[in-house]
């Protein structure tokens, strides 16, 4: 009963930051004067409040979890995120999002596959593009690492990464240097995608919209595109070569980023 308690905890947490997320599209729909805006409003509020129900449940609980239950939790938090990541594509009215279809595009943004089931960009608004886009943003760090690297919280009261050793020192040793690293790479992703973003915008002439869309999918690797045509809608060669690029740079494992710029190794 404790661990189930536990795990409430944990979603509770990144359900709570997830809904956070929602801000920036509607921002975006407001700011384009968008009639959608709503599909966000609603969304935010259904996570954010399954997010504080679920913490609420395990809100006095501590406890360590062990290898096999860090399994369990990231495998549930995909879940939860995937369903959670749906809900604007599901409140979007005049669409043809049921259910299956809305899971099926959240997912394939959270875990950077790039699969869509649109065929019409053009009838989508402008916020719900970014948002696919966002969605390939937040899988391209991982949702995990992303959390433990900005949620303090993270690093004392949920140990996803649990190595069982009887020497605290080392436990606590592993757990700062993992947090460490994971703020690391939350940064060079952060700086991939701020360069990537300027070379659009800069060098390719793309609108400040595209170049952070285009961004987002080319260093997540996950090919998410708001036109119909892909990288195809510019047909530039300048525009090929720089998002092929920071794609290399996108699919390079971060911790060599790391040692590079770091250890200079």
């Amino acid at each position: 009963m404790i661990k189930i308690q536990m795990f409430s905890k944990i979603l509770g947490i990144f359900l709570l930051f997830f809904s956070i997320s929602m801000i920036i599209p509607i921002t975006i729909s407001i700011y384009y004067q968008e009639k959608n805006v709503f599909i966000f409003i609603k969304s935010f509020f259904f996570i954010f409040f399954s997010g504080l129900f679920l913490y609420m449940i395990g809100f006095y609980t501590k406890q360590e979890l062990k290898n096999c239950d860090g399994f369990l939790v990231v495998f549930l938090i995909w879940i939860f995120l995937g369903i959670s990541g749906s809900l604007p594509f599901l409140f979007l009215k005049n669409s043809n999002f049921d259910f299956s279809k809305s899971l099926f595009e959240s997912i394939s943004g959270l875990t950077t596959t790039g699969s869509t089931i649109i065929t019409n960009f053009k009838n989508l608004p402008k916020s719900l593009l970014y948002y696919r886009q966002q969605l390939q943003f937040f899988g391209g760090i991982g949702i995990v690492v992303l959390a433990i690297a900005i949620i303090p919280i993270m690093e004392d009261e949920i140990n996803l990464y649990k190595i069982e050793n009887t020497d605290p020192m080392k436990n606590n040793q592993f757990y700062l240097k993992f947090y460490e690293k994971a703020k690391e790479l939350w940064k060079i992703y952060l700086l991939l995608n701020f360069f990537c973003i300027i070379a659009y915008w800069a060098i390719c002439k793309m609108n400040f919209f595209d170049a952070v869309s285009f961004a987002f999918s080319t260093i997540s690797t996950g090919g998410f595109s708001p036109y119909d045509q892909g990288i195809n809608h510019y047909t530039s060669f300048t525009t090929h070569i720089i998002s092929i690029i920071f794609m290399l740079l996108g699919s390079i494992n971060f911790s060599l980023h790391y040692f590079f710029l770091k250890k200079k190794r």
